[in-house]
C-alpha cells in the first residue's frame, strides 16, 4: 500500500482490532495519513461523478489529534 493511492487499506488501531477497506466499481479509498496503533485518515472518493468527498477519521481513545 502507497500513501495517497490505495486498492485496499489495513491499519490496527489496537493489538487485537484491524481495519480494512477496499476500492469497489464505484468508490476510491485513499489514504491521507495513519499510524498504526494511533490514528488514521481515510478518504472516500466517487469514482465516476465527483459530487462529494468523504473523510473518516479513526483514532485510539487516548490519541489526541
Amino acid at each position: 500500500m502507497v500513501l495517497g493511492r490505495a486498492e485496499t487499506v489495513s491499519f490496527n488501531l489496537s493489538m487485537k482490532d484491524r481495519y480494512t477497506l477496499e476500492d469497489t466499481e464505484k468508490w476510491t479509498v485513499t489514504v491521507d495519513s495513519r499510524c498504526d496503533l494511533r490514528f488514521a485518515f481515510l478518504k472516500i472518493k466517487p469514482k465516476a461523478e465527483k459530487t462529494f468527498d468523504l473523510m473518516l477519521y479513526y483514532s485510539t481513545a487516548t490519541q489526541k489529534i
